[in-house]
């Protein structure tokens, strides 16, 4: 007597299966993946304070001075140090590699500097997507804004909505903290 052949495999039946139920779980997950608008713009006020923190820790390590200069055309920005120690920053190669790494930051996806359509902070009566002078935060060798006691914001909008911001407050004591706009409950 012969033994039935045995073959291994799958069946159409079983693959075209599987197939439509993977389908129908990347159509249920996909859209769940998509980054809005407005987690673009919460996650750039986020990194700026992360790097604002690196770039105060970098001032207390070294005992120099920091500055982090904010290109508002370019959606970008990009730290120094005082790498001689001369009381200066010039903006030069040198002062940025000294920062180890840091470099120029552009803001992703999209978000740029400004308020949108949205009120500025309460108390906040200064103008322009950043509220220093000439758009640079400028810290001292003890991790301090300078000139001393000099506080403000920096705007984070998104230019496919306007409604959409978040914003970094630096205090005068060097504190940060990062708000975000909510359409009808105002800044949170």
């Amino acid at each position: 007597m012969q033994a039935a052949l045995r073959t291994h495999g799958f069946t159409l039946v079983e693959l075209m299966t599987t197939v439509v139920i993977i389908g129908m779980a990347v159509l249920i997950i996909v859209p769940r993946l998509k980054v809005s608008p407005r987690s673009h713009v919460r996650h750039a006020a986020e990194q700026l304070v992360n790097d604002l923190e690196l770039i105060r820790t970098r001032a207390l390590s070294t005992k120099s001075m920091v500055r982090l200069d904010c290109n508002t055309g370019g959606a970008s920005y990009v730290g120094y140090l005082d790498d001689n120690q001369d009381g200066v920053i010039s903006a030069t190669t040198a002062e940025a590699q000294a920062m180890r790494g840091f470099g120029q930051r552009s803001l992703a996806n999209g978000v740029v500097f400004g308020l949108g359509s949205v009120p500025r902070l309460p108390g906040d009566t200064l103008s322009g997507p950043v509220t220093f002078a000439s758009d640079q935060i400028l810290f001292s060798n003890r991790g301090l804004p300078q000139p001393f006691g000099v506080r403000g914001t920096v705007y984070f909008t998104h230019p496919d909505d306007n409604t959409i911001a978040s914003a970094v407050s630096v205090t005068g004591s060097g504190s940060f903290r990062t708000w975000n706009y909510m359409p009808g409950g105002g800044w949170q």
